[in-house]
């Protein structure tokens, strides 16, 4: 909206979707601790680069964001000013199962490793918060132009409360919330000159120092979650547990 002929104000809602389901296909997932689920855990030969009876863990992941950005801008001229603000809360669900908890890989038929998996995992994390908010302002003088600004950060994610049931290689899992994972408050400073050599806008120099945090999303909770899906690759020799699963 055009509030008046030196006043600019803007604002926007978002509210982006993302699901991805890695699931295998009809009649290949089996129910945990069956007969059938031991025999049939995913073989891999690292030689012949193939991938037999199931595949790695299937996987399900759900994540939305929910955005609110709106700015104001007063501009003269030789002058503008702008200040806004960009708010972001979110939120996923990551979920892992496997048959027999594990992958089997061979090297051109012949034992070589196993890759044991913490499934099933259940994990769900919150952004609490990424919050900014900014002024920036811009003076033209004869041919000096300055762009400085100062930009305040907040961020906030969680590990929600989950309870998952007992996998092959781990127990039953319950786990409380784990809160402020981080709780982060910065400042992000920004500072930008143009000089016009010429006076006719064909040459000019150019010179800033600035200051940008990375970005986040619940991505960094799930570094820290319990419940995030974890590996762990073992020799294995033992030729007879391959005709035994």
């Amino acid at each position: 909206s055009t509030v008046t002929p030196k006043v600019l104000a803007e604002i926007g809602v978002s509210f982006p979707g993302y699901t991805r389901n890695s699931g295998s296909q009809p009649g290949v997932s089996k129910v945990p601790f069956t007969p059938e689920w031991y025999a049939t855990a995913g073989r891999q030969d690292i030689t012949r680069g193939t991938t037999t009876t199931a595949s790695t863990p299937e996987t399900g992941t759900y994540n939305f964001r929910y955005m609110v950005i709106s700015s104001m801008q007063y501009v003269t001229g030789s002058h503008a000013l702008k200040a806004g603000v960009q708010w972001h809360i979110g939120q996923t669900w990551n979920m892992a199962n496997a048959n027999a908890d594990l992958v089997q890989r061979t090297r051109d038929g012949v034992p070589d490793s196993v890759i044991v998996y913490n499934t099933p995992t259940r994990l769900y994390a919150l952004m609490g918060a990424d919050l900014g908010i900014y002024l920036q302002d811009s003076w033209t003088l004869k041919r000096l132009t300055i762009n400085a600004g100062i930009r305040f950060e907040y961020f906030n994610s969680s590990s929600q409360a989950k309870a998952v049931e007992a996998g092959r290689f781990v127990p039953a899992r319950s786990f409380p919330e784990i809160a402020d994972i981080p709780n982060w408050m910065n400042a992000a400073p920004r500072l930008g000159v143009v000089y016009n050599l010429t006076g006719d806008a064909k040459t000019a120099v150019k010179g800033s120092v600035s200051k940008y945090n990375r970005n986040f999303t619940t991505d960094f909770a799930n570094r820290y979650n319990p419940l995030v899906l974890q590996s762990d690759t073992r020799n294995w020799s033992d030729c007879d547990f391959l005709a035994g699963t």
